[in-house]
């Protein structure tokens, strides 16, 4: 067995000591005890540190008691109400509070601002759960127009293809010897007569040719069997795919991929990042990895491109810029492309 390395009498000696102390503390000891030479010692520094604990908390008592009698008007003493203007003042003075702070690590502000900000923070709150169940309104209600979308769509789609309009022939010819296109016929119609469209391209398919035949039906639906099949590759990759992105880049002569992604969404209601992945299967040009490859040098040209450069005497690339642009309609890649024909809005050459 194992015993304590602590000898007998020491252990003894401990708890007699404590044994002292806690009856020193608990016991009144008089004054005639206190003075009696036999009287230990430790009882008598004990009891002295008790009264002084005593004497401090019936102080402290007294002068809060004052203090409180004063602060409402009920006792008029010069000197205590000296002592609490001074306190006041003390505790108020900036230096102290900053060290309060400091020390504390809290803030002190005056009540009337705690309040206000309490109503701030509350106010604050009521507004963003508000955003948010106006976001999730939103949100459903994005989803239920989607899904009410897509049965228009398809309802649409059947309607045309009842009438034969998806056999519709927009570039084939109505009249071999004016060579009028079928799109063109259905737009003359239409300023002429004010024909509705579909009315007009019913109209024009009376003549065989605007009418597409089944092997050109079948090689349509094909292509976009393949185009979606591309699309749906495009957004499940979206995370990678989208910065291949060009916005700026022309989709087709005269309108850029941001301009047909503006179009696919306001027109069919497509959401913006699926009319993305639909600019980029339509057009490879839409996409910047696209443009690296069929035009590397100018795509250099373009990183480098200085729009604070001066262009000329009292013109900077970037106002050849939109000069080019609001003059000629012209896409702002293209005019970039002009403007840098000039070394001095390439960075580096200026």
């Amino acid at each position: 067995f194992f015993t304590s390395t602590v000898p007998y009498h020491k252990k003894f000696t401990m708890a007699l000591l404590r044994r002292k102390i806690a009856t020193a503390i608990i016991t009144d000891i008089d004054d005639e005890t206190l003075q009696r030479e036999d009287t230990e010692t430790i009882l008598i520094v004990i009891t002295l540190i008790k009264e002084a604990l005593y004497g401090i908390l019936i102080a402290f008592a007294v002068l809060s008691l004052a203090l409180f009698i004063d602060c409402h008007f009920l006792l008029k003493l010069p000197m205590v109400h000296n002592f609490r203007r001074a306190t006041m003042s003390l505790v108020n003075d900036r230096d102290t509070m900053i060290n309060m702070e400091e020390s504390s690590g809290l803030k002190f502000i005056d009540m009337n601002e705690y309040n206000s900000k309490v109503k701030e923070i509350d106010i604050v709150t009521k507004k963003i759960a508000l955003g948010e169940s106006m976001f999730e309104r939103a949100v459903a209600d994005i989803k239920s127009m989607d899904a009410e979308r897509e049965q228009y769509v398809q309802e649409k789609s059947k309607l045309t293809a009842s009438l034969d309009l998806d056999r519709f022939c927009h570039m084939c010819l109505w009249s071999k010897s004016q060579q009028i296109t079928c799109a063109s016929r259905v737009k003359a119609l239409q300023r002429t007569y004010d024909t509705p469209r579909h009315t007009a391209m019913m109209s024009a398919m009376k003549k065989e040719s605007c009418r597409k035949s089944d092997e050109d039906m079948e090689k349509r639906a094909r292509q976009e069997k393949r185009k979606k099949a591309k699309e749906a590759e495009q957004m499940e990759h979206w995370a990678e795919k989208k910065k291949d992105f060009c916005a700026e880049c022309e989709w087709e002569e005269g309108k850029t991929c941001v301009e047909r992604v503006n179009f696919l969404n306001e027109r069919y209601l497509i959401p913006r990042e699926r009319a993305k992945a639909t600019a980029m299967v339509e057009s490879n040009e839409c996409k910047f990895s696209h443009q690296k490859k069929a035009h590397g040098p100018q795509e250099e040209k373009l990183a480098n491109f200085c729009p604070q450069c001066q262009w000329g005497p009292h013109l900077t690339c970037q106002q050849r810029v939109e000069y080019l642009m609001y003059t000629y309609k012209v896409t702002q890649r293209k005019a970039k492309l002009d403007a840098i024909q000039k070394p001095t809005c390439v960075k580096g050459r200026a």
